[in-house]
């Protein structure tokens, strides 16, 4: 038959179970708010890069646009010449 002595025993290891328990939930609780912190500041990362490559690829086309308005004119003048010179 069971004692007092031994009950209360008991549920100190059941006390002390479940603050073991909670420990770990703690624990695993942090670990993954640990990783959403690291993959919530990689992404705003990602985001800064995709925005400054699409800076960089406007004022991309913005210059390949003046590089082949300047070629067209150059074209162009020079089939003049050309035109003044059979002429």
């Amino acid at each position: 038959m069971p004692t007092l002595g031994s009950a209360s025993t008991t549920y100190a290891h059941f006390i002390i179970a479940v603050n073991i328990y909670n420990v770990g939930l703690v624990k695993c609780a942090q670990r993954v708010a640990c990783i959403n912190y690291s993959r919530h500041r990689r992404c705003v990362q990602v985001c800064v890069e995709l925005e400054e490559e699409k800076s960089k690829h406007a004022q991309d086309m913005e210059q390949g646009d003046n590089v082949t308005y300047m070629l067209e004119k150059d074209r162009e003048r020079l089939k003049q010449e050309v035109g003044l010179c059979l002429c």
